[in-house]
């Protein structure tokens, strides 16, 4: 697994087989097999994709996971996102598209739409 200090900047794309953990910035795009952890002290300005992602610190970018997205308490995240399952602990920021697909092999609507996605937007007003 890949760590980014919180002295370190990477602007460009950031992809790999395992898991990353960022406690400094990154500005570009993340592309990763594994799990992404965003620390309290990272910034992540990019398009992300990866197993599973844990945000403490702050993103701006659309986000999309295979499993599930966390955003801790301190946690910041602008931009849409898709999802297998979502957590926010109370105190987070999320403001964007959130889309949650259904379960692998699910291909029939029933009567009311879609049997394959369901979509929130969610905003905090201040």
């Amino acid at each position: 697994d890949t760590v980014i200090g919180p002295e370190t900047t990477i602007r460009g794309s950031l992809s790999g087989a395992g898991g990353a953990r960022v406690d400094g910035r990154v500005e570009g795009e993340i592309t990763l097999d594994g799990d992404l952890i965003i620390g309290e002290t990272g910034s992540v300005q990019a398009d992300v994709r990866a197993r599973n992602v844990i945000v403490a610190g702050a993103v701006r970018g659309n986000v999309e996971c295979e499993g599930a997205l966390e955003l801790a308490s301190t946690g910041q995240l602008y931009g849409d996102v898709k999802v297998r399952s979502l957590s926010v602990r109370q105190g987070a920021i999320l403001c964007g598209n959130t889309t949650m697909p259904g379960e692998p092999g699910r291909d029939e609507a029933p009567a009311g739409g879609p049997a394959d996605q369901a979509t929130a937007t969610v905003k905090r007003s201040e």
